[in-house]
């Protein structure tokens, strides 16, 4: 007799996921819009950061549960407008850079990406 039990899986959306950056006297929350090997776009508002600023970035791949920590570099913002339910609604989008990253983090991002086809 075999036990023929099939598991479940949820498929949830690997974008967007909760992050932190800390520098500069701030710690921010931020939300990951799109990861990358060399970095990643976030939305920060309601804070502010400007091109140039350095952070210590802490985040948690979904899904997989590895955790990145290293410095992060800003190298470009933008500031669009979002039209939601409640009305118009600021969205301040920044690009960053990983400035030095293990090997492992390296390849935790790499399988994250993998796994989700966006490489």
């Amino acid at each position: 007799m075999s036990d023929d039990k099939q598991t479940r899986v949820k498929k949830v959306s690997p974008y967007p996921f909760e992050a932190t950056i800390e520098g500069n006297g701030r710690k921010l929350p931020i939300r990951i819009l799109k990861l990358a090997p060399v970095g990643f776009y976030a939305d920060v508002a309601p804070g502010f950061v400007k091109v140039g600023e350095e952070f210590n970035c802490v985040l948690e791949i979904p899904v997989l549960r590895d955790v990145i920590v290293g410095p992060v570099k800003v190298f470009k913002t933008a500031d669009t407008f979002k039209d939601t339910p409640a009305g118009r609604q600021l969205q301040r989008i920044s690009e960053f850079h990983f400035l030095a990253l293990q090997e492992s983090h390296r390849d935790a991002i790499q399988k994250f990406l993998s796994a989700i086809g966006q490489t």
